[in-house]
């Protein structure tokens, strides 16, 4: 399985990325934050037009699926026009026949998020909310067999310590999270696997996440204090806050939704290229 990631400018896709076969496309999105206020103003007609725009995306390059690694809404308790506009995208996708896996983010009321994901399920829209949800895999399947997609949802170390035996900090609850998918991976006899989280990450500017297969998502980051992540042959990660080996993770407060550059020689953090609603001073 090949992951295509952004083309360059002639639209080629770079041949390291394809490994074998057709290449299997997933679209990744991530802090949609709907219901978000720009200075007074409402951003929902553009995050509107934004879901509309990523539908048709994922319809006309005939992706396998569509993952949205957290944060989609912008507050834990959104307004009913948020609610009603993630309703019609969903069903929208739904109606294409493209499924959708989505894991809850630190904005997000995992409860109300993941409220009948089990029903949703059966419509092709996947909901990873809880610690119960990370053993939950979305299998896919190509002509090199079948492909797990994990989703790990935000994971507050005081909330979820004690149900994953983890101690109190954002790398061992998610070291233990992985150490799950991957007993839940080798159980079924899957292989190749695809890790989605919305996380706090310590130590991701030296190293992309390359695996066995050579896949590498854009924006994808191997935390080296997190040894649980170099198992999984792809993971895709949206990094709430990412701070530099040596550096304190975060343990509270408003996460910052930044990639570290790609570059190692990089020195500050640039924007994540994942679509999402405005940031103050930034144009929708």
């Amino acid at each position: 399985m090949g992951l295509v990631t952004k083309p360059d400018r002639c639209g080629r896709v770079p041949a390291s990325l394809r490994i074998h076969g057709a290449a299997m496309r997933l679209v990744h999105t991530s802090d949609w934050h709907l219901g978000r206020t720009l200075h007074g103003e409402s951003l929902l007609e553009h995050q509107a037009a934004f879901l509309e725009w990523l539908l048709g995306q994922a319809v006309s390059h005939q992706a396998e699926a569509v993952i949205v690694a957290g944060d989609i809404y912008d507050r834990a308790v959104p307004c009913t026009d948020a609610v009603a506009l993630l309703d019609r995208a969903l069903r929208d996708f739904a109606a294409a026949h493209i499924p959708v896996v989505i894991t809850s983010g630190n904005h997000d009321s995992a409860v109300r998020l993941g409220f009948g994901a089990r029903l949703s399920a059966l419509a092709g829209i996947h909901l990873r909310t809880s610690v119960a949800d990370i053993t939950r895999p979305v299998v896919l399947g190509d002509a090199d067999g079948d492909v797990a997609i994990y989703g790990i949802p935000y994971l507050l170390p005081d909330a979820v310590m004690a149900e994953l035996g983890a101690e109190r900090s954002h790398a061992s609850v998610l070291a233990a999270a992985v150490a799950r998918i991957r007993a839940d991976a080798a159980s079924r006899g899957i292989g190749r696997i695809v890790v989605v989280a919305h996380a706090f990450i310590t130590g991701a500017l030296p190293q992309i996440l390359n695996g066995t297969s050579g896949s590498v998502a854009s924006g994808t980051r191997r935390p080296p204090s997190s040894p649980g992540f170099t198992t999984p042959r792809l993971a895709i990660c949206t990094a709430s806050r990412t701070s530099r080996p040596g550096e304190p993770a975060p343990r509270s407060g408003t996460p910052g939704h930044r990639w570290r550059s790609r570059s190692p020689s990089a020195a500050r953090p640039s924007p994540s290229r994942s679509p999402r609603s405005a940031q103050p001073g930034r144009l929708p």
